[in-house]
């Protein structure tokens, strides 16, 4: 529905501008990319990664409990009580361990949606700026379609990257 949408906007567009009725000057900037050129992007990227391994190491650690846990369990030296309470034990490390893996992955999406979302607004900024100082009427995303061709000369990816490593570096971040 989304590609239908915006394929009713291009030519809405298309039309416009071939009646002359509005915009002129359409530049195209590529947000994707903006996120993985960028040096804001590079550095959430490595921040994410950072906390992905965090998360790894930690899952680790419990699988390894569970498994001296489950060894012991085989091992037929513990008697009937003793194995119903290490039993016991064995299964709540299992749910905890659950429990940490789908809290974990929930705190990654949720830090990559932060972040990606602070970087998408300072770059939308940026963009607003850029297409106001350089007289652009119109700029469109194109990631992911909706656009069968364009001419590559009114992409401003490039440049919006550029500018935004410059603030991005004056930030201090």
């Amino acid at each position: 529905m989304k590609k239908f949408g915006l394929m009713i906007f291009v030519l809405s567009i298309s039309l416009l501008i071939a009646q002359g009725s509005y915009a002129s000057n359409i530049a195209t900037v590529d947000l994707n990319r903006v996120m993985q050129d960028s040096n804001a992007g590079k550095s959430a990227k490595a921040s994410i990664e950072r906390l992905v391994e965090a998360k790894k190491v930690v899952i680790n650690r419990k699988i390894k409990e569970i498994s001296k846990l489950s060894d012991m369990l085989k091992s037929g030296k513990l008697s009937a009580k003793e194995r119903d309470r290490q039993r016991d034990l064995y299964q709540e490390k299992v749910k905890a361990l659950q429990r940490y893996k789908t809290d974990a992955a929930d705190e990654v999406r949720a830090k990559e949606r932060e972040m990606s979302n602070n970087i998408i607004s300072s770059v939308v900024d940026i963009i607003k700026k850029y297409a106001k100082a350089h007289k652009i009427d119109a700029v469109m995303e194109i990631h992911n379609g909706g656009l069968i061709y364009w001419n590559d000369a009114n992409d401003i990816t490039k440049k919006i990257v550029s500018i935004y490593n410059k603030e991005y570096a004056k930030s201090g971040k």
